[in-house]
């Protein structure tokens, strides 16, 4: 018995090792190219070993335009019936693509393979998708590679995005139907049609949102039959904005934004997002261009061009001539420091200083009698039996100690034939 199990065990030994080379063999003849010439015949597979450009982590990975409509595989010299089953294509974003593969072999020559790809892009807008063909051989192993691919047309204009730019009491459209109103407005090359900020505005709004109205708008200008996106896409009230982008010449005008989607992007709805832009003039008296971006998810990318005005000619001024006036009082001090002068006297000018405010106080006060003194006279002039709050407070007072009124007789006793002036003392 045990004579038996040695001899089966042996067997199978000497079979694996005669059958290991033969395995090694076929998986090594796995051969991908992108041609049939002999330089590309295994640029993508060569004996197995997968191309680091068409490895899946790839630092600069294969990309084909979005205008490639099929691609074309070649495997050679592999000693194996391949079947479409052995095949496999995967690729990310579904929406964007729907994509097959088909086996062909050449009958022409032996042991040669076509691997056509149908890539079947026809999605509203586009996107960057990611490839991977696997071939699995039996009793082998499998082999795979990567590469992405522009699938549908990104620089499509996302319907309805729309942009309201404002600034002190200016509101303008700026973004409609996802490319700018005036594009001529927004171009970095056009300098004399560029939206210019004035000088005296440090901040600007960008609400963006979905406008529902303008899509069914344009989707009833362009008649069913000549619709050219699947409306069903189109007319979803969200699309997908990444981290927006802001430069500017900072030795002019450095630029802060803050808002939801600054540095990660979101989803724009309906409802208004919005985008404050603050701008900080750096230099006394020039202009800088401004680039503000919105990288879209799968349709074109809103890029506008614009000017900072900057003029801090007046506050610049002022500013060096406060320093002057601080340095040189700072420089009468240390020389009184210097001479053992204490207290107030340590403080040049502190005299004159102490003469001037009391000139300018006796002077204010000067001004706001002869106001008050003003405003009492027109009173006493408008009285006529006036007891208004105001008539009492400008009229003149009873002094018990001055004895004003010692002298006024009664009224009954008054000579009929004397004036009596009602305005003189007012009226009780």
């Amino acid at each position: 018995m045990n004579r038996r199990c040695n001899f089966s065990i042996l067997t199978l030994v000497v079979l694996g090792v005669c059958l290991a080379p033969a395995l090694a063999k076929i998986c090594e003849d796995i051969h991908v190219g992108t041609d049939t010439k002999s330089s590309t015949i295994d640029d993508i597979i060569a004996g197995g070993e997968t191309n680091k450009m068409w490895k899946e982590d790839s630092y600069s990975p294969v990309i084909v335009t979005h205008s490639k409509k099929i691609e074309y595989f070649y495997m050679i010299n592999l000693d194996v019936d391949l079947n479409s089953s052995m095949v496999h294509l995967k690729y990310d974003n579904p929406q964007y693509a729907n994509s097959t593969v088909n086996v062909k072999e050449e009958t022409s020559k032996d042991n040669w393979y076509t691997l056509e790809v149908v890539y079947n892009c026809e999605a509203y807008g586009g996107a960057l998708l990611t490839y991977t063909m696997e071939i699995d051989i039996p009793d082998c192993g499998s082999a795979s590679f990567t590469w992405k691919k522009v699938c549908g047309y990104p620089l499509t204009p996302r319907d309805g995005f729309t942009i309201d730019m404002s600034y002190d009491d200016t509101k303008i459209n700026i973004v409609k139907n996802g490319v700018p109103v005036n594009e001529n407005f927004w171009d970095a090359d056009v300098n004399d049609w560029a939206i210019s900020i004035p000088k005296d505005v440090s901040q600007a709004k960008f609400d963006i949102y979905m406008n529902m109205d303008d899509i069914k708008k344009k989707q009833k200008e362009a008649g069913d039959t000549s619709l050219l996106v699947d409306s069903t896409v189109a007319s979803v009230s969200e699309t997908t904005v990444l981290a927006p982008k802001i430069d500017s010449d900072e030795a002019v005008a450095s630029v802060e934004m803050t808002g939801a989607i600054v540095g990660k992007g979101g989803v724009i709805k309906e409802e208004k997002t919005t985008l404050t832009i603050d701008f900080i003039c750096e230099r006394v008296k020039d202009y800088s261009t401004v680039e503000f971006v919105i990288p879209m998810s799968n349709f074109r990318d809103i890029n506008l061009f614009f000017y900072k005005d900057c003029d801090n000619a007046r506050a610049s001024l002022l500013f060096w001539l406060f320093i002057i006036v601080l340095a040189f009082v700072v420089y009468k001090i240390v020389l009184n420091v210097l001479q053992g002068k204490k207290g107030l006297d340590l403080i040049p000018y502190t005299f004159e200083a102490m003469v001037v405010l009391g000139w300018i106080w006796k002077t204010l006060s000067e001004c706001l009698q002869k106001i008050f003194n003003a405003s009492a006279s027109a009173v006493n002039k408008n009285g006529g039996g006036s007891t208004s709050a105001g008539s009492y407070k400008s009229a003149k007072r009873y002094d018990p100690e001055a004895n004003e009124f010692d002298n006024v007789k009664d009224i009954n006793d008054t000579d009929a034939d004397s004036a009596f002036d009602e305005n003189k003392y007012g009226t009780i």
